[in-house]
C-alpha cells in the first residue's frame, strides 16, 4: 500500500519520522490548504477531524477529498454525532456548531446532515460507532462514500 499524509504540525511530523519509522509523503499543512499535489488516490482516510472545521471549510474539504479519488475509489469520514454528551455546549456557531474550545469548532451530525453534507460523494455505508475516549466512548458516524 501506499500512503500519503497531511498534517498540520511541523513537530508532529518530525517526531513521528523517527520514533514511528514513517518513510511515506507527508504534506504539512492544513487540509484546508487542499489539494497538495495532483495525485490520484484509491481512498482517503479522514478520522476525527472533519467536524472540526467550520462549514466553510467542509464545503471545501469534502470536494477536495472527492476530486483527487480515482473511479470506485473510497473516502471513510468519522464525524461525532448530535448524541454525543458535549453537543449543545459552549457558545453556538450555528446550526449544531458550537465553539468547544477557544477559537474551535465543532459540528455535531446527523443522519439528514451526513446526507447534505456528503450525499453528492456517492454514500455507501453511514454506520453508528462508539469511539473510545478516556473514561468512556462518544457516539461518531463512520461513513464511507464511493466515487461513481
Amino acid at each position: 500500500m501506499s500512503v500519503t499524509g497531511i498534517e498540520v504540525s511541523a513537530t508532529a511530523i518530525a517526531l513521528a519520522r523517527p520514533d514511528l519509522g514513517l518513510d511515506f509523503p507527508i504534506h504539512h499543512g492544513s487540509v484546508e490548504d487542499m489539494p497538495f499535489d495532483d495525485g490520484e488516490y484509491d481512498g482517503v482516510f479522514c478520522y476525527g477531524l472533519a467536524h472540526l472545521l467550520d462549514a466553510a471549510a467542509r464545503a471545501k474539504f469534502f470536494p477536495d477529498c472527492a476530486r483527487q479519488l480515482r473511479p470506485r475509489g473510497s473516502m471513510i469520514f468519522t464525524l461525532i454525532s448530535k448524541s454525543a454528551p458535549m453537543y449543545g455546549q459552549g457558545p453556538k456557531l450555528g446550526d449544531d456548531g458550537y465553539e468547544r474550545a477557544r477559537g474551535v469548532p465543532m459540528f455535531f451530525y446527523d443522519e439528514a446532515s451526513v446526507a447534505r453534507e456528503l450525499g453528492a460523494y456517492g454514500i455507501a455505508d453511514v454506520s453508528q460507532i462508539d469511539e473510545p475516549v478516556a473514561g468512556g466512548s462518544y457516539p461518531f458516524y463512520n461513513v464511507t462514500c464511493v466515487k461513481r
